[in-house]
């Protein structure tokens, strides 16, 4: 869902690459290419992200996992539709695929 939304909001392509599971679940990390350079932002340890910039100090972030209790709570507050989910889910996910099948590759 990361790479739609990601495909979709910034309307260039995007490359999806999945690791063999670790056992902990959820995304490691993020690249994207600019002309500027290439900014990353991967998760070192379980709680804690670094994120490099070109030209900018490399910065630690606190980025806990969230529990799947915490994740459920917060969507049950909220009951009204999810508008960008749904926006991400029927066009971004085509967009996704659409490339991956362009460049003869596996959309998933």
């Amino acid at each position: 869902m990361l790479a739609a939304w990601l495909r979709l909001q910034l309307d260039a392509s995007v490359h999806l690459e999945v690791s063999p599971s670790t056992g902990t679940g959820g995304i490691h990390g993020v690249t994207m290419q600019r002309r500027s350079g290439e900014i990353r932002l991967e998760r070192s340890q379980p709680s804690i992200a670094t994120l490099e910039q070109p030209n900018q100090p490399t910065h630690d972030i606190s980025l806990p996992r969230r529990s799947l209790r915490d994740c459920l709570a917060e969507e049950l507050r909220r009951l009204d539709p999810d508008d960008l989910f749904g926006e991400v889910a029927q066009k971004g996910l085509a967009l996704l695929t659409a490339s991956a099948e362009g460049a003869g590759t596996e959309g998933k």
